[in-house]
């Protein structure tokens, strides 16, 4: 069954709607939305199938509890750059059109414990609030351009300490990297 969402005017997502206790068809363990530009709380809280979420570049806001306990998820991308992934690999890391800031709410991916990559557009400013990555001892990949960042505490203390993030040269990710000794490596 294909997912379907609803948007309002001012293109938050509304409704979702899938079969949530259908075992995912080869090929459908993934969902793409468009044009959304934020996701209220709890959006996604009942238990789903999805293992793979992709929204394009007109997401900006992730509200509190979005993701919370959707144990299944695996991968969570914004923006055009996630075009294919082979072998459980990303491929077409490619960032496009800037947004001024991406915020992700308090504890709106926790306790995702198979997400292991995360992927966020490019963007001016990128704001992520205290738990928002609790429990999600399996992330092993964040991938962003921004050239500023703004955290609440550290969103990551319960991730691996092998988390390694993908971004600009010399940007604060890259500090803020090094300075919870996570492994950083420059990207395009």
């Amino acid at each position: 069954m294909k997912p379907i969402f609803v948007q309002n005017e001012e293109k938050e997502l509304k409704y979702f709607i899938f079969g949530c206790n259908e075992k995912p068809k080869n090929g459908e363990d993934s969902c793409i939305f468009k044009n959304i530009k934020s996701i209220p709380e709890k959006a996604f809280y009942a238990p789903w199938n999805f293992r793979r979420v992709y929204f394009d570049t007109k997401l900006e806001i992730i509200k509190k509890e979005v993701f919370e306990d959707c144990t299944e998820l695996e991968v969570f991308c914004c923006g055009k750059l996630c075009k294919k992934e082979k072998n459980g690999k990303i491929k077409g890391l490619k960032f496009n059109k800037k947004i001024d800031s991406f915020v992700i709410e308090t504890k709106a991916f926790s306790g995702c414990e198979q997400l292991h990559t995360v992927v966020l557009p490019k963007c001016k400013k990128l704001i992520i609030e205290k738990d928002a990555f609790k429990g999600c001892k399996g992330l092993r990949t964040v991938v962003c351009s921004c050239k500023r960042i703004s955290f609440t505490e550290n969103p990551f203390e319960d991730c691996l300490e092998s988390l390694v993030f993908v971004g600009k040269k010399d940007s604060d990710l890259k500090r803020f990297a090094r300075e919870n000794g996570y492994r950083y490596v420059d990207g395009k």
